[in-house]
């Protein structure tokens, strides 16, 4: 008899019920979940994509998807190390194929929340200047021979001696 049952179950699982059917088919139609995820994820990575590139990081092949293939042509290792003092997890690329030991692929699946709380460590990281080096802000004034007098205000590092 438990023979007979496993080989019915076998059957069965090939032949959902006519109710089942349909709601299947009635739920693959609407594709409105697809395109929801869509901006979800456009959303993530507009905001995590310019922090990364501030940061110093280069994003290559990423255009679409969950991930963002960065590098900072650094050994992953290395790079996932900076990425874990900031509390960012992320994969080395060497786990997706050779050649990709410089690569690091960040994910876009973390809560909009965590993204940007992600962002902002980042962002802070690139406004932070060296140990031992003073941010001052300077202003420039530049003239080429068909331009007008462009000024400018850009952040600069000092050293403390240079300072003096």
């Amino acid at each position: 008899m438990l023979a007979d049952l496993l080989e019915v179950r076998k059957h069965l699982g090939l032949l959902p019920p006519a109710p089942v059917q349909h709601a299947m088919t009635v739920a693959l139609r609407d594709d409105e979940h697809v395109a929801e995820q869509r901006r979800v994820y456009a959303s993530r990575r507009a905001v995590l994509e310019p922090a990364l590139r501030e940061a110093g990081f280069r994003i290559d092949r990423s255009e679409a998807g969950l991930y963002l293939w960065a590098t900072k042509d650094d050994d992953a290792w290395t790079t996932l190390a900076e990425l874990a003092e900031l509390g960012i997890l992320a994969a080395p690329g060497t786990f997706y194929g050779e050649g990709s030991g410089r690569h690091v692929r960040v994910a876009l699946t973390a809560s909009d929340e965590r993204i940007a709380a992600a962002a902002a460590r980042l962002r802070r990281k690139a406004d932070s200047p060296l140990p031992g080096v003073t941010p001052r802000l300077v202003e420039r004034s530049s003239t080429g021979s068909h331009e007008p007098p462009v000024r400018c205000r850009m952040r600069v590092h000092h050293t403390p001696e240079e300072a003096k």
